[in-house]
């Protein structure tokens, strides 16, 4: 008996040792298999970040559909491969960015292909991504075989705000956007800050993020509030506050007096009410107009947006970015002949650039062809 008991033990002891020798076995393999499956992304990302800027050049000297559609497919691939990594989301948010935004460039530069025309403006821009796809291939995608270097991958994307991309409608003209804020001095943040404070009012907490854009925005919140200040000038580009109900309901004519004492707080005296409307609250757009030897024409392409709270007559948004982006108080115009009924307007054209119209039966023509014209903002 005593025998059988030890050869049962010893079965026992052996097949446990099996049990064992099998897991570490497998564990060792797993490992093996999870090395080798992290050696093969890091490869692939390796090669899709050459190819990205190897693309980009190439798109930069030729802007064909074939080197742009390259640049898609690399961009994509390396997005696809670097996600399944595991690397930190946030720490890697720029490089996020900066794939999607080659993404969303060179599928709007095929679509410029598609209209049979060409632009300087999306050559130049693959010409700016190239470097940052050089240095992934050359600095942070070797780091990763170890650990991977997010403080490289901050200060490689450190400037990618500053490049100015203004998605499918950017045009070829950007320098002659925001030229109110080109003209007004830099302030520096003590400035700004009471700018905030005279949006929120004294004694009000508040928390400040800058954005590297152009132009620069330092955002501020609180509690109940954010807005975001131009450090050029000072203008108030947005404000947004929660709601705060009470028991009044006010009516159209107190909603467009409450609208009206905002804008000469922000000195935007002369805007004219180019659309009033009620879905809830209130809703009012203003758009200013420049005077000319030809006539007034009302600039549908600068509006500022402002909605009232019907359960309060407070202002609870308002957006004057499009004010700010694009008025000009100078402006070449062209030689026009139009119907005596229409008026002449300024807006944003489906080709994305700013247009001369006239506007009849709320229909918009090009003021110098006479065409058709559809009206983005």
């Amino acid at each position: 008996m005593k025998r059988i008991y030890s050869v049962a033990f010893a079965i026992l002891i052996s097949v446990a040792l099996f049990a064992v020798l099998f897991s570490v076995s497998m564990m060792i393999e797993r490992e093996k298999d999870e090395r080798t499956q992290e050696l093969l992304y890091y490869t692939r990302a390796a090669g899709s970040a050459e190819k990205l800027a190897h693309a980009l050049d190439a798109a930069h000297t030729t802007f064909s559909s074939y080197d742009i559609s390259s640049v898609r497919s690399a961009s994509e691939m390396l997005y696809e491969q670097l996600s399944s990594m595991g690397l930190d989301t946030d720490r890697c948010a720029g490089l996020y960015r900066y794939l999607t935004l080659v993404d969303d460039i060179s599928e709007n530069s095929l679509r410029v292909i598609d209209r049979a025309e060409t632009s300087n403006y999306y050559g130049n821009l693959f010409a700016k991504f190239f470097g940052y796809a050089h240095r992934l291939d050359d600095e942070f995608i070797p780091s990763i075989k170890n650990s991977p270097d997010y403080d490289l991958l901050d200060a490689i994307f450190e400037d990618l705000g500053a490049i100015y991309y203004d998605g499918l409608y950017s045009d070829e003209v950007s320098e002659e956007h925001f030229t109110m804020l080109k003209k007004a001095s830099l302030l520096d943040v003590s400035e700004i800050d009471e700018i905030a404070r005279g949006v929120f009012g004294d004694g009000v907490k508040l928390t400040r993020t800058r954005s590297r854009t152009v132009p620069e925005i330092y955002s501020y919140s609180c509690v109940n509030a954010s807005v975001d200040i131009s450090s050029f000038g000072g203008f108030v580009f947005r404000v947004l506050f929660d709601r705060r109900p009470s028991d009044i309901e006010v009516t159209a004519e107190e909603a467009k007096r409450a609208m009206a004492d905002f804008l000469s707080e922000r000195q935007m005296e002369g805007l004219v009410e180019s659309d009033f409307y009620c879905q809830g609250d209130y809703f009012g757009v203003f758009a200013p107009v420049y005077r000319s030897d030809t006539g007034d024409i009302l600039c549908l392409d600068a509006t500022v947006n402002i909605c009232v709270a019907k359960d309060s007559g407070r202002v609870v948004a308002y957006d004057a970015e499009s004010y700010y982006k694009y008025y000009r108080t100078d402006r070449e115009l062209p030689k026009i002949k139009i119907p005596a009924d229409s008026k002449l307007v300024y807006i944003i054209a489906s080709n994305g650039l700013r247009t001369l119209c006239y506007m009849q039966d709320g229909e918009y023509f090009n003021a110098e062809s006479g065409n058709r014209e559809t009206k983005i903002y």
